[in-house]
């Protein structure tokens, strides 16, 4: 490439970076002349090995792409009205996804560019992975419901008379009435929990974690930064490939060389950033997503990956993969919804139950105004869950978004698990811990510590220590109890699973366990705080001790 053919106020680098950034692209990258019918240009592909390029094929038409992945035929006039009927400047998806002869899902984006330009640049993605997830999720949550509506008095009908049951407590005449009511009540929810652990162990062997998205894999670019900085490309090809960047509608990012981080487009378009941590700030990577954005951005140098993380207020679905000589490049785009586990979803449905027990000792009225409300609580957040299972089996949106909830609020799940079982909690924190502000959907944290109390006490604890500290950087909530602990063994399983993230049911010892509470505890922290849950022997070798840690909020 010749310098003489750029301005002098133009960085090569930047068409250098583009060019390397598009020809690595797993999604088809492409652009159409006025018509959306012929190709002018395309580069990427490496997701669609029966595309490969090779010189005489930028004549290609849109049609000839399509058959070529097995396109059905009667879908091709359709794309390409789609991609003719967007607005100039504007960006545009295929309303529905494609199907290659193959069976893979392909999704399309397109932006139409504005005057005096006026082509239609495209991008082709396989989304197969995407949706076969959404798809298991889908299949999960209608087998859950078919489990729970099973029989005349199925699990969820019983829970309807237990809502409607507890609503009327407080309305019964005497302590006579209420004590039968209640018995009555806790025998039915006695049989809803038995039912919910049924169905979880009838599961165990379908709910297999999936295959990672992207297993790591070699760099795809045929050759090294340097190479490509001083090689003799085609002024056209650069400026080609940086036009395509600039117009898109995706954040491209790139490092060449695994250091300093170039940024392609967007509101970061030509900044050079020293490093992973001045990205992740210049971003707006939110507090708690801080750690799961920094550990994707590092391991992209050694294997393809996807992340998902909070980032100015949006959900961003990342996807990135390595380049020879250490480098790697990044595509960052709002994600569509934020992926639900169905199977946590569900084991937090099963925990909530467990709290229905305190019916056991209701006799009288004044114990009635004790539990009263953390009762009409819990039946109301169970049919919350049951709402949400009915959602994803029907494939809609359910609401998850984070909301500001205080390290205290959290700390009241294991507090209200002592009270229902009577046992001894002691509680250490100052206010200043108790009362830091993260974003989290609501109640799931609050869950999972409950999760790791009453674990604690049904394996033998007869008092837990919960305490809250803060460093410079980081909170840590430490639960710590007095019970019979682990053995070395069993603690290097439990390890290994939340290392793997891969469940495993011998770990329960509980009447009332599946194998899965930790690991779902473990998938919470992480998942909704940007936190990590460890677990070693308690102080002295006795109990255990459970700790929850993450990025000290602001």
């Amino acid at each position: 490439m010749s310098v003489s053919t750029f301005d002098a106020t133009e960085d090569i680098d930047l068409f250098v970076a583009s060019h390397v950034f598009a020809h690595n692209a797993r999604p088809l990258f492409a652009v159409l002349d006025e018509t959306a019918e012929r190709i002018v240009w395309r580069a990427g592909g490496c997701d669609f090995p029966e595309l490969s390029e090779g010189p005489g094929q930028d004549s290609l038409e849109l049609a000839d792409i399509l058959a070529a992945l097995g396109v059905e035929g009667a879908d091709i006039p359709d794309v390409r009205s789609s991609l003719l009927a967007a607005d100039p400047g504007a960006a545009a998806g295929f309303p529905r996804r494609l199907t290659s002869a193959g069976g893979r899902s392909l999704g399309l984006v397109s932006v139409h560019r504005p005057a005096p330009d006026g082509r239609i640049q495209f991008s082709l993605i396989d989304i197969t992975a995407f949706v076969a997830a959404e798809r298991r999720g889908r299949e999960m949550a209608a087998r859950i419901l078919e489990a729970l509506e099973q029989g005349d008095e199925s699990a969820l009908s019983a829970l309807d008379v237990v809502t409607r049951g507890v609503r009327a407590l407080a309305t019964l005449p005497d302590d006579d009435a209420v004590a039968t009511v209640a018995r009555q009540l806790s025998d039915i929810a006695e049989h809803i929990i038995v039912t919910s652990i049924a169905t979880l162990r009838v599961f165990e062997a379908d709910w297999i974690e999936p295959p990672p998205f992207f297993p790591d894999a070699m760099p795809i670019w045929g050759g090294a930064w340097d190479d490509a900085r001083s090689g003799h490309i085609p002024t056209h090809s650069l400026r080609d490939a940086r036009d395509f960047v600039r117009h898109a509608i995706p954040t491209f990012l790139i490092s060449p060389q695994g250091r300093e981080v170039i940024c392609l487009n967007r509101s970061l378009d030509g900044r050079r950033l020293p490093g992973i941590d001045a990205l992740v700030r210049e971003l707006g990577v939110e507090d708690n997503s801080i750690r799961t954005a920094t550990d994707f951005f590092s391991g992209l140098r050694t294997g393809r990956d996807v992340a998902t993380f909070a980032m100015r207020d949006t959900t961003i679905e990342a996807r990135g993969q390595p380049l020879v000589g250490g480098g790697w490049q990044a595509t960052l785009v709002p994600a569509m919804t934020e992926a639900v586990d169905v199977r946590g979803l569900f084991h937090g449905f099963k925990n909530l139950l467990l709290h229905l027990q305190v019916l056991h000792v209701v006799r009288t009225r004044a114990d009635v105004v004790h539990v009263d409300a953390g009762l009409r609580d819990t039946v109301a957040r169970l049919q919350t869950r049951v709402t949400f299972l009915r959602a994803i089996a029907r494939g809609s949106h359910i609401d998850r978004q984070r909301r500001p909830e205080t390290v205290r609020q959290w700390v009241r799940g294991a507090v209200q698990v002592a009270s229902e079982l009577g046992r001894a909690l002691t509680l250490d924190a100052e206010d200043t811990a108790l009362d830091m502000t993260y974003l989290a959907p609501p109640e799931e944290m609050e869950d999972t510590l409950a999760e790791v109390a009453r674990n604690a006490y049904q394996h033998g604890a007869t008092h837990v220590h919960v305490a809250a500290t803060t460093s410079d950087r980081t909170l840590a909530i430490t639960v710590v109890d007095d019970g019979r602990g682990v053995t070395p063994d069993k603690l290097g399983q439990i390890r290994r699973m939340l290392e793997t993230h891969r469940y495993d049911a011998t770990l329960t010892t509980r009447h009332d366990g599946t194998g899965n509470g930790l690991l779902s505890a473990a998938k919470a922290v992480g998942r909704f705080v940007d936190g990590r849950l460890t677990i070693d022997h308690g102080p002295g070798g006795r109990g255990t001790l459970v700790c929850v840690a993450m990025k000290r909020a602001a």
